[in-house]
């Protein structure tokens, strides 16, 4: 059951989140003066790195620029684009229908729509995945996950692939908040927990998180960080415990068939 966890947690963290379109009336008013600013510096950003071929970056100030300005969908566009031209076909396919649900007749759209979910229509037992992982995410208790709380209950799309790949980003935040809550267990904040990941590049991902150095040494913190992580893998086993073994099993077989697709 462990080793299920870990792999599906590991593989859940590499899988492309899809964007959740916030309401205009929900997000920080701004000044029209200080919005037009703060956007010119972020398309800059945006531009530079592209420049650069630094995605990552790319990708942040898009979202940046969605959440600031989430009726304007040239965003969400660049944003479908660079996730289908990095060949990240789920999240190029949720991106695109999040769009089309705004704008049917989107022609980019439709063309990134078509061609990821057919790539990602390879995969043939996505019902099966669907309700393995549903009997997961759906029988979560919830107390203390509040962010994975809000990724379950948002309305699911209806074909096969693309409720597949949506769970498995609501299996990913899952995990992600019962990540949160191993890590404060330990008295680690969330800064030092970037910092001392080894799989993180240190003040650089802390950076573009919006952390600005110098940072502390948080070599001291290395152990309980690891301990951490054991014990978020501990938890996810109990959340996978809702299936039989042979459940499990057959879970960690289809997950582990649907990244030879993603990342053959």
């Amino acid at each position: 059951m462990m080793k299920i966890a870990v792999f599906v947690s590991l593989f859940t963290l590499s899988i492309g989140s899809a964007f959740a379109q916030t309401a205009t009336d929900s997000i920080p008013k701004f000044d029209p003066k200080v919005k037009n600013a703060l956007n010119m510096v972020d398309q800059m950003a945006y531009q530079a790195a592209l420049r650069y071929s630094d995605l990552a970056i790319a990708k942040q100030k898009l979202y940046d620029l969605l959440a600031r300005n989430p009726e304007d969908l040239r965003y969400m566009e660049a944003l479908g684009s660079l996730y289908f031209e990095a060949g990240q076909n789920a999240s190029a396919a949720l991106v695109a229908m999040d769009i089309l649900k705004i704008n049917d007749k989107n022609v980019g759209a439709l063309e990134i729509a078509s061609y990821a979910l057919e790539q990602l229509g390879a995969f043939d037992r996505a019902d099966r995945l669907v309700e393995l992982v549903t009997a997961v995410v759906d029988g979560a208790e919830l107390a203390g996950l509040s962010l994975f709380a809000g990724w379950q209950s948002q309305t699911r799309v209806s074909d096969p692939q693309g409720r597949c790949y949506q769970l498995l980003n609501v299996l990913r935040e899952l995990r992600g908040s019962v990540h949160i809550t191993a890590v404060v267990a330990h008295g680690v904040t969330p800064l030092q927990a970037l910092l001392a990941n080894p799989k993180n590049n240190g003040s650089e991902t802390a950076e573009r998180f919006g952390w600005s150095g110098p940072f502390e040494n948080v070599d001291h913190l290395h152990e309980d960080f690891l301990a951490a992580e054991n014990l978020t893998n501990v938890l996810m086993a109990q959340h996978h415990s809702v299936l039989t073994t042979v459940e499990q099993n057959e879970l960690l077989g289809l997950v582990t068939e649907v990244h030879s697709i993603l990342f053959p």
